[in-house]
């Protein structure tokens, strides 16, 4: 029986060590979309709008997220790039940037 009792308490442990690392993972996840994606979601992503909303639910839960807690337009000075010699337009974004919630288990 002192084995059955150590294979117990090792399989508690085992089991509160996976619930903290679940606990653990992210509650968002942030996605990049480009401006010129062909979609027109830039349209609406743009404003701050019922429109923008309704889009930037939709794209989390397309994928598999529960809703979006941010989103907009990603200024180009902002984002990196490994090309130095690119010239970026300041006139229009080039992508939007959308923040999913996960969803609750």
């Amino acid at each position: 029986m002192p084995h059955h009792r150590l294979l117990v308490a090792l399989s508690l442990a085992l089991l509160l060590l996976a619930a903290q690392n679940a606990e653990a993972a992210p509650a968002t996840k942030d996605f990049i979309l480009p401006a010129d994606d062909g979609y027109g979601m830039d349209d609406c992503l743009a404003e701050a709008g019922t429109c923008g909303q309704l889009v930037a639910d939709a794209w989390c839960k397309a994928n598999g997220l529960a809703k979006s807690i941010a989103y907009g337009p990603i200024d180009p000075a902002d984002m990196t790039a490994s090309i130095s010699t690119a010239k970026i337009s300041r006139t229009t974004p080039a992508a939007y940037s959308v923040t999913c919630e996960a969803p609750q288990p």
